[in-house]
């Protein structure tokens, strides 16, 4: 998820609450892109998975092939060698493919990365003599 999210390998040890804002963004955003991207049909077969991998972008392709262990000699190969019958890497992409859709198949349909804690704030600003004074100098004459 870090790798995705675009953030050191230190925020992997951390809870969502516990890191800063600018983290829980991206970490939240990685699971919405992440979840739509593996939100697919568990059982992919030789042939399918080619297609499967076309259609993720190249940041979902990459976090495919590092989950399955591979490297970036085989991410640089071009996708038609996963066809092929010699491509010995398919077999573990198409597991990596099946891991990945069972982890985001029972995620939320709704992910923030706001603490309930500031809902609240918000809540209490909104309420503040500051709002409806400065709606007083927007009214019209």
């Amino acid at each position: 998820m870090c790798f995705h999210a675009a953030l050191h390998h230190r925020w992997c040890v951390y809870q969502l609450e516990e890191m800063d804002e600018m983290a829980r963004e991206r970490i939240v955003s990685a699971l919405n892109e992440l979840r739509s991207a593996f939100d697919l049909p568990e059982n992919q077969g030789q042939g399918q998975l080619l297609h499967a991998v076309r259609l993720l972008t190249l940041s979902e392709r990459r976090t495919l092939f590092f989950h399955a262990g591979l490297t970036t000699q085989e991410f640089d190969q071009p996708l038609r060698r996963i066809d092929e019958s010699d491509c010995r890497w398919a077999k573990a992409l198409n597991l990596a493919l099946g891991e990945l859709h069972s982890l985001f198949a029972e995620a939320p349909d709704i992910l923030t990365s706001i603490k309930p804690e500031h809902y609240f704030r918000s809540e209490h600003y909104f309420r503040s003599e500051h709002y409806f004074r400065s709606e007083h100098y927007f009214r019209p004459e």
